[in-house]
């Protein structure tokens, strides 16, 4: 087992072209993506293949709810994804400020303000849900910033293994999507 890099930290390796961003705080390393997946699939000789950073738009949202007795405030995270457009909640970011190879970094596709009215869709509709009611919150949202998650891909044999680098969840590649970005 080994990591491409021999495990140095992407910003030391000559030639190449970084940029920096946030990015959320990761639980695996390169060499525990990779001893998690030797492990599952028996395969002493897995290696990283490459690593990227998926990205996300983050706001926290904020509003109140003014009903018969009196006002509730409320507050979550939301990430709009970059690529796709889909919203979710989020627990509290933690966030580390990185330098990686720029070719590292998936290309977001949405822009800002269509995240900002997904996120604001979003959480009119979780928290309506959460507090079961029906009606327009008055909800303010932060401004966008770009978060990055890491993920390592992961050769086992014949297999990749795209690993999230910070839940340590597996998700198998298909041969015709063996290279992510």
């Amino acid at each position: 087992m080994h990591s491409e890099n021999g495990g140095l930290p992407v910003s030391s390796i000559v030639g190449a072209t970084t940029v920096g961003i946030d990015a959320m705080r990761a639980s695996l390393t390169a060499d525990d993506a990779v001893a998690k997946v030797a492990r599952l699939v028996e395969e002493p000789d897995s290696r990283i293949e490459q690593q990227l950073f998926y990205p996300y738009f983050h706001f926290a949202v904020t509003g109140r709810l003014r009903w018969l007795f009196g006002e509730r405030h409320m507050h979550i995270d939301c990430l709009v994804d970059a690529r796709t457009g889909r919203a979710a909640s989020a627990d509290a970011l933690t966030l580390d400020r990185l330098q990686v190879r720029s070719g590292d970094c998936v290309d977001a596709s949405q822009d800002r303000h269509g995240a900002e009215t997904n996120a604001r869709r979003y959480a009119c509709h979780a928290l309506g849900k959460s507090l079961r009611v029906l009606g327009n919150f008055n909800l303010a949202l932060s401004a966008a910033s770009l978060v990055h998650r890491s993920f390592w891909v992961v050769r086992a044999g014949e297999l990749s293994v795209l690993v999230d680098a910070v839940t340590g969840d597996l998700h198998p590649l298909t041969p015709d999507r063996q290279r992510v970005a």
